[in-house]
């Protein structure tokens, strides 16, 4: 069974963070406005369990194109 999921990435205080909310449990939000700093890009997918680190590497991928370096995740906190 896919899912849904949608990642985005932020800057703050010269840092990225990425943040990864599941689109089948909330409805699409807008996360910027929770005062997370400047979003720098999004990316949504349907994954499973086996394509999930194909998703992540996506979003690697596009990192590496803008010239991030190194992104810390942060654990879903939107259920």
């Amino acid at each position: 069974m896919a899912i849904r999921i949608k990642l985005d990435v932020f800057k703050v205080n010269g840092k990225y963070y990425a943040i990864r909310v599941l689109l089948d449990l909330v409805q699409d939000v807008e996360l910027s406005h929770l005062g997370l700093g400047e979003k720098v890009f999004s990316i949504t997918g349907d994954v499973e369990n086996s394509t999930f680190s194909a998703f992540e590497e996506k979003a690697r991928q596009k990192a590496r194109e803008l010239g991030i370096n190194h992104v810390i995740n942060l654990d879903p906190f939107l259920t």
